[in-house]
């Protein structure tokens, strides 16, 4: 009976602390969309800094293998999407918004730390408007827009094809994880068909040593070549 009453104490304590530890069951990888501005659906979800992926149909567009992957490393971590394409099925404009998300970033050690993003798409056929925009959140909020972000941008074309360029900015964040979402958005005339790819890209801020010194090599190398031209006459 003693044994019994030790027995049913220990594993009361073990079920406590068990409750008591935090739940990963949210941490999660998440890729959604939305149709004029309307709310997101989740379309594929995976573990926190994994990858999604799907195909199907969303409102009036059809998609093929929109995918979100992650990286979580030293020198280099990110969160990327793209898709094979896109299509307006409607014979009016619509405009279609990917959110891929991703929670448990704990790298690149220190803060804070340098985000670069863009986006690149490609048309095929008919009209396409497209901007991006990337967003940090040292709180490791799944979808996470309110902390850090790195400002609206505009796709510009160059033929059948457009570019944001590159943005680059502070993220500073806390002693914990923190969360990388991003949204491209693309408004499609009627039967048009893009595809596109983005990128949120985080590394450490580089040390002001390093920029001098970065400077002093291209000086070294410049003067260098100077002087090989000056022998050349």
């Amino acid at each position: 009976m003693l044994h019994s009453a030790k027995f049913l104490a220990l594993s009361l304590l073990v079920c406590v602390a068990i409750m008591g530890l935090p739940s990963m069951a949210g941490a999660t990888t998440v890729f959604m969309l939305s149709q004029d501005g309307g709310a997101y659906t989740t379309i594929a979800s995976g573990a926190s800094l994994s990858s999604a992926s799907g195909s199907g149909t969303f409102g009036d567009f059809t998609f093929k293998i929109i995918g979100v992957s992650t990286d979580n490393s030293l020198t280099l971590s990110d969160i990327l999407s793209s898709t094979t394409s896109i299509m307006n099925n409607s014979t009016a404009t619509h405009t279609i918004s990917v959110l891929v998300s991703s929670q448990d970033y704990t790298l690149p050690l220190g803060s804070p730390l340098r985000i670069k993003s863009g986006m690149g798409a490609s048309l095929s056929a008919g009209t396409l408007t497209a901007t991006f925009q990337a967003f940090a959140d040292k709180a490791n909020a799944l979808g996470g827009m309110s902390d850090f972000s790195m400002g609206l941008q505009t796709c510009t074309f160059n033929g059948s094809t457009c570019d944001t360029g590159s943005a680059t900015g502070n993220f500073t964040k806390a002693s914990g994880s923190y969360s990388l979402t991003s949204v491209a958005t693309l408004t499609l005339s009627g039967g048009a068909v893009a595809n596109f790819s983005t990128h949120e890209n985080v590394k450490n801020v580089p040390e002001p040593s390093s920029l001098v010194l970065l400077g002093s090599s291209m000086l070294l190398f410049a003067g260098l070549g100077f002087k090989r031209k000056q022998a050349a006459l």
